[in-house]
This record gives structure tokens, sequence and C-alpha cells, in this order.
């Protein structure tokens, strides 16, 4: 009976037992994203060497898997270089949030390679000391060609 009851136990442990995962986490003492195979490396080296820009003050970054946080505590001037210069990325989307944190950080760069492996979320501290919002740039982001031509207007019938 006894082992009847250890074997039991034994049964139940192993089936409600935490199953074991494999993930990678760390935390990041220079700026660098996680990319899928098939992103070209002019891309990954044009991105790695904007986020890497001393002016951008990275304060520290952790990862888990293939996402990414990137702190920054860079001012208004180095927040929009950086924006301007991912926008002439062509490949790469930008969403830009805001968001009143009482923390050193001005702002963080997020990615994810799995979910949006071509967009970069940049959240800004606008309670940041070194932020003036009144001064933060957003620029239009993509690539694009010329700006299409306006049709003429169609002239009164007489």
């Amino acid at each position: 009976m006894k082992n009847r009851i250890l074997l039991l136990h034994s049964l139940m442990v192993a089936l409600i037992a935490p199953v074991k995962t494999h993930a990678m986490a760390g935390e990041l003492k220079e700026p660098g994203l996680a990319w899928l195979a098939a992103t070209a490396d002019t891309l990954r080296t044009r991105v790695a060497t904007i986020l890497n820009d001393k002016d951008c003050k990275f304060l520290g970054g952790h990862f888990i898997n293939a996402s990414t946080t990137l702190e920054y505590g860079g001012r208004t001037d180095s927040l929009n270089r950086l924006l301007s210069r991912v926008a002439e990325c062509e490949g790469v989307r930008v969403k830009v949030s805001f968001t009143q944190e009482n923390r050193s950080v001005a702002w963080t760069v997020r990615h994810n390679a799995w979910s949006e492996p071509t967009c970069l979320f940049v959240r800004v501290n606008l309670a940041a000391s070194v932020i003036e919002a009144t001064h933060l740039e957003m620029p239009v982001f993509g690539k694009g060609g010329e700006p299409p031509v306006s049709p003429k207007a169609p002239s009164p019938r007489q």
C-alpha cells in the first residue's frame, strides 16, 4: 500500500512539475538586437551604429530570447537624431509612444525579432529631466519616393 501511495505521489509531482524550457536571457552592456537570419547584414550594421551613438547615452538593457529592451539617458537632440537616422533605414518601421515615469531613463527602444522583426518601439519618457517635449521632432518614417503628383482639376463644362 505504501508503494502505491509513493508511486501515486511521484506521478502527481511529475505531472504538475514545471516543464523544462530552453530560454536565453541576460543583461546587455552595449546596445544590440536579435534579428532574423534573413535580415540583411547592411540593415543590422546600420541600426547597430545608430543605437550605439555615444550621445544617446546607453544606460543598459536586457533580453529574453528574441525580445530586447534598451534604455537610454540622452537629451532630446540625441533622440531626435536617432529617430531621424532610423527613419532613413529602408526595411525598418518605428512606433513612438510616450510615458511619464519618475525614472532616469529618457527613452527605451524595444524590439522583438519573432513577433515584429522589422519594427522598433521607442517609448519617450516625458518626465525625464533631459527630455524637452516641445523640442521633439517626429520624422515621417519609411523610405518613399517622390510625392504623388496631384491630378489637374477638371475644367468646368461650357
